[in-house]
């Protein structure tokens, strides 16, 4: 693969190479990591096969934290351009096994000064790609811990989508507009996604919200093995935030509400809280309901000189299930550390965070009152 980006970029005339940006971060952690994505061992079902417990690891924090990209674009006259993007996260501790193109916001579309821009292809959502204000963290999948991979779980990109982003608009306001194609046929139903975003800055001060509405997503296999499905309760999430930095002082606020039916409270919800469970397995008492969560978390930090210390608080309040409350379903979060900038571009960081579930959220281990955590120290290079 490496071969053959050299000759790809060899072949480019110099015209071309011209319009072309090549940038990304690449990061490298130590971590000590009790989570379950770091230690549960996967069976034959890809479930969970025991307690978990604490491991020491070298990794590459891939994703926002680790990714290299390549952009463009091209005048069209009166204003409009075409703009190009293709971007991935990268994995460099295991020899880049598992690597593949086009993992991140992967694109091609239109763009103009006057009516905003049009894109096609795998695209964030709003609140990926806009907001998570309280998540300046870094941190990666095993590490999840160290940042607010909990409260931001619904964030992520959209396969076969179309989005709209509009342009600056009275001194401070845009939005955007995105639509995912999912169209499986034989039978089985349409899952499109539809995400709403505005956003206002004024100075110091921006505050955002976020609409995202997953068709037809949630289902459970009842006992007598059927997939079912409840059309009238799609997997919904909203999301407020606001952020205020001036000079050193960082403080941003967030809440949000999600709601599920079935197995599950999101798709592709991050195994720290999915569903009352690390590892997505829901108590039989509970399956084919409605399900809503409720949480908030606040961020603050304060640059010394290179220093910028930092703190994160953030609150889940027990499950909703079909109208009722589930008692002891919360959890209860803290992160605290700080990035030392070594240079425009070098980053370092050391950060400790730690995860307390509520008592009736049923670990694997089965014990209740599990607790998650994990002590990371890095450094980031932007490119």
């Amino acid at each position: 693969m490496k071969k053959l980006m050299v000759l790809v970029i060899a072949a480019l005339p110099a015209a071309a190479m011209a319009d072309v940006e090549i940038y990304g971060k690449m990061t490298g952690e130590i971590a000590r990591n009790k989570t379950a994505t770091a230690t549960y061992p996967n069976n034959s079902v890809g479930q969970a096969a025991g307690p978990f417990g604490a491991t020491t690891q070298i990794d590459s924090a891939s994703g926002v934290n680790s990714h290299i990209g390549f952009r463009g674009n091209e005048a069209l006259g009166n204003g409009l351009k075409a703009i190009w993007q293709l971007e991935q996260g990268i994995d460099f501790t295991n020899g880049g096994e598992g690597n593949t193109f086009a993992t991140r916001d992967s694109f091609i579309g239109l763009a103009s000064d006057d009516w905003g821009s049009v894109k096609l292809g795998h695209i964030s959502t709003f609140q990926n790609s806009n907001m998570e204000y309280v998540d300046p963290w870094t941190y990666n999948a095993n590490t999840h811990v160290n940042g607010s991979s909990i409260f931001t779980r619904t964030d992520g990109r959209v396969d076969s989508a179309i989005r709209y982003d509009s342009p600056t608009l009275l001194g401070g306001l845009n939005f955007a507009l995105l639509y995912g194609f999912n169209e499986p046929g034989g039978g089985q139903p349409k899952q499109n996604t539809f995400n709403f975003g505005v956003s206002y800055n004024l100075g110091a001060f921006t505050a955002a919200y976020s609409y995202l509405n997953y068709q037809n997503s949630n289902a459970w296999t009842n006992p007598d093995g059927d997939i079912v499905r409840n059309g009238d309760s799609p997997a919904l999430g909203q999301r407020f935030e606001v952020m205020y930095s001036e000079g050193p002082l960082y403080l941003a606020a967030g809440y949000q509400q999600t709601k599920g039916y079935g197995n599950n409270l999101w798709p592709g919800a991050n195994p720290s809280f999915d569903n009352l469970t690390v590892v997505g397995q829901t108590p039989d008492s509970l399956l084919g309901k409605n399900f809503k969560t409720k949480e908030a978390e606040l961020t603050a930090s304060y640059s010394l000189g290179n220093f910028t210390p930092r703190l994160t608080y953030a609150y889940g309040w027990d499950v909703d299930a079909n109208g009722a409350k589930q008692s002891d379903t919360g959890y209860k979060q803290w992160v605290v550390g700080t990035d030392y900038q070594i240079s425009k571009r070098t980053m370092s960081y050391l950060s400790y965070g730690r995860v307390k579930y509520g008592q009736n959220v049923p670990f694997d281990s089965g014990s209740g009152d599990d607790n998650e955590y994990t002590l990371g120290v890095g450094i980031s290079h932007s490119f």
